[in-house]
């Protein structure tokens, strides 16, 4: 995942209708069609004229979650490895100074 794709996906996620969202099945007595609407408390996101199979339904409800946590999970593990990166950098420049300063001291004798 590069920056961008994850500031697209942000803004992508930023644009969409408030969560949460949720599946409301249809059923319609007179035949076996298997079709969801996607609520949101904001109104219909999918609804009977734009059908998505149930499971399709799900997916897009749980990816309104999903996404956002995992974005966010990636922003934190990518801070934490900076963060780690920048603690070995510390402790490699620390190491080459004890060295320098060993290679000084053992001159002076």
């Amino acid at each position: 995942m590069t920056p961008e794709q994850l500031a697209e996906w942000a803004a992508l996620t930023d644009a969409a209708t408030m969560g949460p969202w949720e599946v409301r099945r249809l059923s319609w007595p007179q035949d076996s069609r298997d079709a969801s609407d996607i609520v949101s408390p904001f109104g219909v996101i999918s609804d009977a004229e734009n059908m998505p199979k149930a499971a399709d339904a799900a997916f897009i409800a749980a990816a309104r979650a999903a996404v956002p946590a995992l974005i966010a999970e990636v922003q934190r593990l990518r801070a934490a490895v900076k963060y780690t990166e920048q603690l070995a950098e510390r402790e490699l420049y620390r190491q080459e100074c004890e060295y320098a300063l060993w290679d000084v001291m053992d001159g002076a004798q």
